[in-house]
Formats: structure tokens, sequence, C-alpha cells
């Protein structure tokens, strides 16, 4: 037995290059049996312009016999003459062979119909994929998160999904939120005092309410803990500050005293550092880029490194994500442990903080939430930050 195959473009060629074969090869067409066919895939011209073909084997019966063990000696015995018979025969042949060929066209269109299916399914899936993932872009602009952090986000958990995960737009808010939420520090709001005084202070940008904040700190720390405290102003510029804080301290009936220069804090440390469990330092607020008021502050910082000191950085959650980063950036010389977030009730969208807490990797300690000092400071777990951040998301 012989075998040949013929590649066509589409199935439509297979009769034409068929009945050139078999003209060729110069034999019947009840000799020509389809063993097998299936799609190939050919490169094109250096790699360029690849395309499907179908291949298509043939086998070639010996001349003895036919595919059903019938001999021509058996066939002619139906009363037909020799060319009768073999007309027929060709006939008959041929179009046994049209017909294999029509259902294998049949076969191949079905192929190509499901394929087709596979494809529609495939885009769906893609589809989706995106439309999910456009949708939490789109929502997270809206929040205020800056465009460079979404795409880093979004290409991160992108391969930790599977193809059905990707269609389920809670499941990927979820992943993103818990993976901006593990990327948070947050760090202890209890107060440890290792040796006395436990130096604390804020420092950070005009107007983020830093005086506020220290106010409710000496309520939680010194007040409601009952340490014995008091209050040291770095603020000799603004008056307003300094007697805000001197209304505190006789609310709590302590001393205040309005640091003035480098001496006055040596011998202040001296003279009231012995009989106080925490000093509570109140700074001036500067823009970050006064970079000679910054210096000057650390260089009082470094007289009071010889104590315990706590330092907070405080920052705006209405500041923009680049100032955000700026001012961590700037501020970073006076070695400050942690963040404080303010004024989370005068804005609603926390998409900047959130990106610059998880940008800078310095921890978050408290967030506040209003004028009350009583009530208005607290912690917060990172994925309920997430959460008020990424809020109406879903």
């Amino acid at each position: 037995m012989n075998y040949f195959s013929i590649e066509v473009d589409n199935i439509s060629e297979l009769k034409t290059k068929l009945y050139d074969e078999i003209r060729r090869r110069n034999i019947s067409a009840d000799r020509v049996f389809i063993l097998a066919k299936k799609p190939i895939r050919k490169k094109g011209f250096l790699g360029i312009g690849a395309k499907t073909v179908y291949q298509v084997w043939f086998q070639i019966l010996d001349s003895q016999g036919d595919s059903d063990g019938r001999t021509q000696t058996q066939l002619k015995s139906n009363n037909y003459s020799a060319g009768e018979y073999e007309a027929k025969k060709e006939n008959d042949a041929t179009s046994s062979l049209y017909k294999e060929i029509d259902t294998i066209k049949k076969m191949l269109q079905d192929v190509m119909v499901d394929n087709k299916k596979v494809r529609e399914i495939a885009y769906s899936y893609i589809k989706n994929k995106e439309s999910n993932f456009e949708k939490i872009k789109e929502k997270m602009l809206e929040k205020d998160f800056p465009i460079g952090f979404i795409t880093k986000i979004l290409e991160k958990v992108d391969n930790e999904f599977s193809e059905d995960e990707k269609q389920n737009f809670f499941f990927i808010y979820s992943k993103i939120r818990d993976t901006i939420a593990e990327g948070i520090k947050v760090t202890s709001t209890d107060i440890i005092i290792n040796k006395k005084p436990k130096i604390v202070m804020l420092v950070g940008p005009t107007g983020v309410g830093k005086t506020t904040t220290l106010v409710k700190l000496a309520l939680q720390w010194g007040a409601l803990k009952k340490n014995k405290f008091m209050f040291f102003s770095l603020d000799k510029y603004r008056a307003g500050a300094s007697y805000q804080l001197k209304s505190f301290a006789e609310i709590f009936k302590v001393p205040m005293v309005i640091i003035k220069d480098k001496e006055t804090l040596v011998n202040s440390l001296q003279d009231f550092g012995k009989d106080n469990d925490i000093i509570f330092v109140d700074t001036a607020g500067t823009s970050p880029k006064n970079t000679m008021t910054i210096n000057d502050l650390n260089e009082h910082i470094k007289i009071m490194r010889k104590y315990d000191v706590f330092i907070s950085l405080v920052m705006s959650a209405v500041t923009k994500y680049k100032d955000m980063l700026d001012i961590i950036n700037r501020y970073g010389v006076l070695n400050y442990s942690n963040i404080i977030l303010t004024k989370i009730d005068e804005t609603t969208t926390y998409g900047s903080s959130v990106a610059a807490l998880y940008e800078s990797g310095v921890p978050l300690s408290f967030v506040t939430n209003g004028q009350r000092v009583e009530k208005d400071i607290m912690s917060i777990k990172p994925v309920d930050l997430l959460q008020m951040a990424l809020d109406d998301v879903v």
C-alpha cells in the first residue's frame, strides 16, 4: 500500500487537488481512502505571516481488491458490461470519496465554529478581567490614589488570580485592599517610659494640628494614666499657639515653659526633668522647604537625645500625595519614628494618605478626626484605613 497527503488552505480546495493527484498517479478513485486529517500551523517567511493549513492523508489500496474485500470479478457479475462497470465503479468511488470529503468539511467547519466559541469565551474572560481592573482603577482615581501607585498595585496582584477569579469584581477588590493593607505599618499607641522624663515631641508643617494633637496625647498618656507631665513649647513665633497650649496647661494644672533658645531648653530639662514622667513638646510649624528651620529644630532635638525621646511627624489627610512624600523626606533628618495622620474628618478621599504610608514605610500611630480633645484621636488598623479609603468602590 502507498500513502500520500494533500495540504490545502481550506477544505474547499480538497476536491480539486485530490482529483489532480489521482490523475497524476494514474489510479482509480476506488483505490483511494482517507486515513486522517488535521490542521497544522505553518510559519511564514522569516517567521512572519504564520497561517493554519489542513493536511489530509490518503491510502492507496492494492489493485487486487477493494475496501470491502470484493474482487473486480465479483463486481462484474452484476450484469454490467466491462465499460459500464468501470464507469460506474469510478463514479461510485468518486462519489463515496467526495461524500467523505464533505464529512471532513463539516467536521472542520464544526471545529472552526468551536474555535470561534473558544475565542469568544477567551475574549469574554479578557474583557471582563480588563473591565473589572479598569473599574477599580477608575474608582481608586476618584478616591485620590495616584495613578502610578494604582498601576503598581494592579500589576502586583494581576498574576495572583486564576481566570475565574478575575471575573469576580469583589474578589479583585478584596485582594487589592488586603495587598495595600499588608504594606502599611502601624506602631503601638501605648506609652512606655523607660527613663524619666519621657519626651514626646510632635513635628510637621504649619496648620496640621500639632498643638491640639499634643494635648490629646497629654490627656491619654498623661492625665488618664496618672503620669506626671508638663508642656514645653518651641514655637516662639506664634503667640496664639503658645496661648492655646498655656490654656490647656491651666486646665490640666501642669507647668508650661516657652523655650526661647537652646540655653533655656537645657536649663528647663534640668529643672523639670526629674519631677515629671513625661514632657510634651510642641514645635513651630514650618515649610518642609525651609531647611534652616528644620536644622535648627534638629539642634534642639540633639540636646534632648540624652533622654528617652519619642518624635512623631504630623501630617494632614488633606495634603496632596507628592507633598506628603516631600514632607516625609525633608523631615527625615529629625529621625521621627511614626506618623500621626490628622483631619481625616475634613476629607472623603484618603488615597494620597494611604499611598504615602505604603510607599514611605513609616509606621502609622494615630489618626485624628476632630477637635474634641477627649475623643477625636484613635489608633486604626491598616485594613480599616483601607476600608475608609476604598469606601463605595463596591
